[in-house]
This record gives C-alpha cells, sequence and structure tokens, in this order.
C-alpha cells in the first residue's frame, strides 16, 4: 500500500472531525443564545403598584404592562402571543386588561424608535396606550430589564403576573408564561402569583440601550441607534 493510500482515510476522519465540531458548535452557540435572557430584578418587594409610578392604575379591570424595545426584533414574537389573548375577544370585558406599552428609549433617540414596526403594532392592540420610557424610569420602577416583559396588576394594586409569555427569543408557541396569564386573565382564573422567564432585548435602562439588537435580527428591522431627538416629541 503506497503512503497516499494510507493518509487518505484519515485525512476523510478529519475532514469529518472538523465538520462535526462545527455543527455542534453553531449548534450550541444558537441554543444558548435563544434561551438567554436578562434577568428583571428581584420583584419580591415589587409586589404592589410603585407609588411612584407616572403610569395610571386601571381601577375597574386589570392593568397590563409590556416593556418594549422599539427596535428589538425578538419582541415580535411577543407581540404575537400578546394579541392572541387580548384581541381574540374570548376574555370578559372586566378582564380586558387596560394596557399600557412602556417604550423604552434612549434620551437622544430619533423619530425612528417611535415609529418603528414593533411599536406601531404594539399600539394597535385594544385597549392599549404607548409611554414613553426615557432612559427606563418607569422600567426600574417596575423591575424590568428585558423587552417583551410582562407586568399585570389588579385594580387594588396588587401584581398577578411578572415575566415572558415566550418560549425562547423570537419564537411563538405553547410556553407557562402565555399559558399563566391567561388563567389570570380568565372569569374564575386563579388570582394567585405568576411568573416566567423574559427572552429579548435588554431595555435602555441605566443608558445601556440593547447592545444585543443586532445580534437578535431576524428579519432586517434592527438599525444602528440614532442620535437625534425631535424637539417636542417627548412625554
Amino acid at each position: 500500500m503506497n503512503p497516499a493510500s494510507r493518509t487518505l482515510p484519515l485525512v476523510r476522519f478529519g475532514l469529518i472531525l472538523i465538520w462535526t465540531v462545527g455543527v455542534v458548535a453553531v449548534w450550541t452557540w444558537t441554543t444558548r443564545y435563544e434561551f438567554t435572557t436578562h434577568a428583571d430584578e428581584d420583584l419580591t418587594t415589587r409586589r404592589r403598584w410603585p407609588d411612584d409610578s407616572r403610569l395610571a392604575l386601571a381601577v375597574d379591570r386589570p392593568t397590563l404592562l409590556f416593556f418594549l424595545h422599539p427596535h428589538c426584533p425578538c419582541s415580535r414574537a411577543s407581540l404575537g402571543e400578546l394579541e392572541r389573548l387580548v384581541a381574540g375577544g374570548r376574555l370578559a370585558p372586566e378582564r380586558r386588561p387596560s394596557t399600557r406599552i412602556v417604550v423604552s428609549l434612549p434620551a437622544e433617540a430619533d423619530r425612528s424608535w417611535r415609529e418603528s414596526d414593533t411599536v406601531r403594532r404594539a399600539a394597535a392592540l385594544p385597549d392599549a396606550e404607548l409611554v414613553w420610557d426615557v432612559d427606563g424610569q418607569e422600567s426600574r420602577r417596575f423591575g424590568a430589564v428585558t423587552s417583551g416583559s410582562v407586568r399585570l396588576f389588579e385594580p387594588s394594586g396588587e401584581l398577578r403576573f411578572a415575566g415572558g409569555i415566550t418560549p425562547s427569543r423570537g419564537h411563538e408557541g405553547s410556553n407557562s408564561g402565555s399559558t399563566q396569564l391567561a388563567e389570570l386573565l380568565g372569569p374564575e382564573g386563579d388570582r394567585t402569583w405568576g411568573s416566567s422567564p423574559v427572552f429579548g432585548c435588554r431595555l435602555c435602562v441605566d443608558r445601556a440601550c440593547g447592545a444585543d439588537v443586532v445580534r437578535c435580527e431576524t428579519s432586517g428591522e434592527s438599525r444602528p441607534a440614532p442620535t437625534s431627538l425631535a424637539a417636542g416629541d417627548e412625554r
């Protein structure tokens, strides 16, 4: 047997080994990223509506807060889950929540932050009101760090749910968060405490504004951070 014949199987084995390691590495990175999240703050001391919040608590039905980074593609899946829950006509009128979309913005944000596809989609939810949260002031009050975070409060101001409503980053489908939220909004639903992990980009809190938005990109909406704020466009 000549040397080339003996070497060929080793070369093939080496190529197969390199290919296998590459596939495993890509799969591991992708899976790890899909299930990576920014942990929201400890809510054991935040079980009631904050006294210093400028948001309005509804007195006749639950209030649902949805915290959103305007350029986070992952949050499209969260909005899809929320649409199915509140826009499907399955909730009793007294349990249909008054929804506040708390849009996280850096102080230097221009109009593109306020007019993104996700912001427009969120504004179309039933009984939804947009709140511009510059530098994450309200997000911090409610302990929210991640885009897609949901908070559900009863008219008494008691927190019933805190967490996410997707199974992973940018993916819709059956998950414990959506199931818990639906039960809590049901006419005879459980009125205890519910929580689940949140998967999405970091909100603009403490001037750390979604550096992972580009990695979360799935369909081309993500853009570089704008640099100017339109005059008279702040709430």
